[in-house]
């Protein structure tokens, strides 16, 4: 699974100093970019941690992303446990 620093809470807050509402922008437009390149498939980690964007005053951005990314026809908002299914078959060990 990636870990990309790019869209990574600790990266983007903690070191970058941006805004949740700015974290948000940078992981849609993130998501965005991979939509439009050639080929299929492209998994992006969305690195998250509840002491950072799942604080009062960040999380309203947090969900504002996801429900962006919930419309973009090519993206599925999945768990790592849901690929590992679509991709055996089987349950998650």
């Amino acid at each position: 699974m990636p870990y990309s620093l790019e869209t990574n809470d600790i990266s983007l807050l903690l070191c970058m100093h941006r805004t949740a509402a700015e974290l948000a922008d940078a992981v849609v437009a993130h998501v965005e970019q991979l939509c439009v390149e050639p080929g299929a498939g492209t998994v992006t980690g969305i690195g998250l941690h509840t002491f950072l964007v799942g604080q009062p005053g960040r999380i309203a951005s947090l969900r504002s992303c996801l429900r962006r990314l919930a419309t973009m026809p090519q993206v599925w908002l999945c768990t790592a446990d849901e690929i590992y299914q679509q991709v055996s078959g089987r349950e998650a060990p």
